[in-house]
Order: structure tokens, then C-alpha cells, then sequence
């Protein structure tokens, strides 16, 4: 969990409205480590990928059922799916490894176990998280929703 916390914390902004590289994904959800430690007994897809003993990066996906409504995504995507989904609120990879693959394989690990249902992931949206469309894209994604949770941050909801 520690190594989860701090190859997240890398990535992490407290807004998304600061100048951040295109060629660099972001995250927004300011997860603490005890939040990692949390999903890893509710979250069914916790996925880490190790090489020589290092965690390379690490999804954390969630049922529907276990979200819960009550969140503008959730409850977006309920309405939009209407039936069982999976969404991912977090890939990421540690820095300097991106674009080896680690993050493909673990959603390709993730689809491989659940063919079937649909999977949902919110990309933020203003400003586009560029490198995160064009990854999810190169995965099959597509554009459904656009909508503006609580936080008053846009995303987009992608769905594969």
C-alpha cells in the first residue's frame, strides 16, 4: 500500500486547473494511503503489476454494487448501463515507466475476467486529461457521458 500511495501521489494535483504537460497524466482524487488500504478490502479488481520486486503501477476498479449510488458518476453511469458494470477509479503507472505496456496489461488482465461487462472509467475533462483519453481510446473506450460531479470538476465517462 505504501508504494501504491506514493506512485499515486506523483501524479496527484489539488486542482486540475494548473498547467500540467500534456504528455503527462493527472489525478484528482487525493486519495490517502489509508484510502488505498481501505479499497484493498472492497474493491473485487485491485490489480498491481510488479517487475524484479517493484510495483510498476497498480487499477483499482469497483462493481456497481459496491459503490453504492450516490455519486454523480455512479449514478450516471447506472442510469446510462442499466445493468451490472465495473469502473475503474484508478490506473496508474509509476513514473518512467510509462509506455511500456504495464497499464494495457492490467486492463487486458482486468477485461480477460470479466468479458462481458461493460467498463466505465471518469477522465477528467476540463482540462482534458489527455493522456488519459488517448491511452483509454487506444483501449476501445469511447466518449458516453459528460457530466460535473459535486466538486464542480467536468469529466467524461468512457466506456469499453
Amino acid at each position: 500500500i505504501p508504494e501504491i500511495f506514493k506512485i499515486a501521489s506523483s501524479y496527484q494535483v489539488n486542482t486540475p486547473y494548473v498547467d500540467i504537460p500534456h504528455t503527462e497524466g493527472f489525478l484528482i482524487s487525493n486519495f490517502t494511503e489509508n484510502d488505498y488500504l481501505r479499497f484493498l478490502d472492497i474493491s473485487e479488481y485491485y490489480y498491481a503489476a510488479v517487475d524484479d520486486s517493484t510495483l510498476q503501477g497498480f487499477l483499482l476498479g469497483f462493481s456497481q454494487s459496491v459503490i453504492g449510488s450516490g455519486s454523480n458518476a455512479h449514478d450516471a453511469i447506472q442510469a446510462f448501463a442499466q445493468g451490472p458494470f465495473i469502473i475503474v477509479k484508478q490506473i496508474c503507472v509509476r513514473k518512467g515507466s510509462s509506455g511500456l505496456g504495464i497499464g494495457t496489461d492490467l486492463y487486458e488482465h482486468l477485461f480477460k475476467n470479466i468479458p462481458i461487462t461493460p467498463v466505465f472509467a471518469a477522465i477528467v475533462a476540463d482540462p482534458a486529461n489527455v493522456t488519459s483519453i488517448e491511452f483509454h481510446m487506444k483501449l476501445g473506450f469511447t466518449q458516453v457521458l459528460r457530466i460535473t460531479p459535486s466538486d464542480g470538476i467536468p469529466r467524461s465517462i468512457w466506456r469499453r
